[in-house]
């Protein structure tokens, strides 16, 4: 069974100026959960005494609704405030890269030590401890294994693996989990993308098809930098693309990306796949007269699968059919050659009179 975490109350609010309220982060916390997925990734304790109490009033309030996880760094100080919160699971993070391991001094045998160390502590006091690999994109692939390794030998539920800054691309990426998958047995592994190439819902895809069990993803793919795999796109690709179903509830997530976007304040482009405003709305001629015959004429689905709406839009492009549609919304009935009358008028004076088509429709309807 293949499952998603959703980490927009972690990785999505460390997204540069993006600050949710403790009263939003537990009112999302409520309205992820109620979408259907499985894992929720809710906070760093280590970050201090508001974000462990917060942390605790959301799980308090939404007890049993999904396993709430906390991120955590394998050191003395992030566990010891992590054993403050009543969750049941861990996500304890290493670096793997030689990047990462040189700005944090921590050469190899350090990394599988605290691998070890650690995972073994957890596992003592939480239900799931999962072990993140950071930057496997620029790291050794036989490290790679190593750690995975000694992770699953130290009673680690999962490994993640984190393309910490974008730097994989699907193919790559379904390599990487295609050997991992064929090498390591009997641990679940998980992916962690990230969007700076805006390869993220393609890689996400990649990872579970080459073996990953799970994937991360935030609403509206917020996150650091460019943000994360956005949840709507890996849901709703995953479903329509490879059949695998992750049981969270598609007609939900139009109304989980207008909060997001609303407490979050970052506005959503209206060409955003999926629950942009626009990308169910239609204005050229050709493209609205075949809608009319057909839907599925130029739509992948029905909007109404994800909560969005479908709309058509007279404006430059239009033709006589938008017209007739146009005024039939209105109780106006035209045949196609009065449309193409009325339009070619319309047109005449937007240019004129530089209006937007539709109003100059209305005042000719007059």
């Amino acid at each position: 069974m293949k499952y998603l975490i959703d980490t927009t109350l972690r990785d999505g609010e460390q997204m540069a100026g993006v600050a949710f309220t403790p009263r939003q982060r537990i009112t999302l916390a409520g309205m992820i959960a109620q979408s259907g997925v499985a894992e929720m990734e809710i906070g760093i304790p280590a970050m201090g005494e508001a974000e462990i109490e917060n942390i605790n009033d959301i799980v308090r309030e939404h007890a049993g609704s999904c396993r709430f996880t906390v991120w955590a760094r394998a050191c003395e100080t992030d566990l010891a405030a992590a054993l403050r919160c009543k969750v049941e699971a861990i996500h304890l993070s290493v670096p793997v890269s030689q990047l990462h391991m040189q700005i944090v001094e921590m050469p190899k045998k350090v990394v599988l030590d605290k691998i070890a160390t650690y995972v073994q502590r957890a596992k003592k006091e939480f239900a799931f401890v999962s072990v993140g690999l950071q930057d496997v994109a620029r790291a050794d692939n036989d490290f790679i294994i190593n750690c995975i390794t000694c992770a699953k030998e130290a009673g680690a539920d999962r490994v993640r693996l984190a393309d910490t800054v974008g730097l994989l691309d699907p193919f790559r990426t379904f390599e990487i989990f295609s050997r991992i998958a064929s090498r390591v047995y009997a641990i679940e592994l998980g992916f962690h993308a990230h969007n700076d190439l805006g390869l993220a819902t393609a890689n996400t895809l990649a990872a579970i098809r080459g073996g990953a069990t799970c994937a991360d993803v935030t609403v509206n793919g917020l996150g650091e930098r460019a943000g994360n795999a956005p949840l709507a796109e890996v849901v709703v690709g995953l479903k329509k693309l490879h059949s695998i179903d992750c049981n969270i509830s598609c007609k939900r997530l139009k109304l989980l990306s207008a909060a997001v976007e609303e407490m979050s304040g970052v506005a959503l482009p209206v060409n955003k796949p999926l629950v942009g405003k626009n990308v169910f709305a239609h204005e050229s001629g050709v493209h609205v007269n075949a809608m009319l015959c057909d839907k599925r004429a130029y739509e992948p689905f029905a909007p109404e699968e994800i909560g969005n709406t479908r709309s058509i839009v007279v404006g430059r492009h239009s033709g006589s059919s938008s017209v007739v549609h146009y005024f039939r919304q209105r109780g106006i009935l035209l045949t196609r050659s009065q449309a193409r009358d009325i339009l070619a008028l319309a047109q005449q004076k937007a240019v004129q009179e530089d209006k937007p088509l539709w109003r100059c429709l209305d005042e000719l309807s007059v």
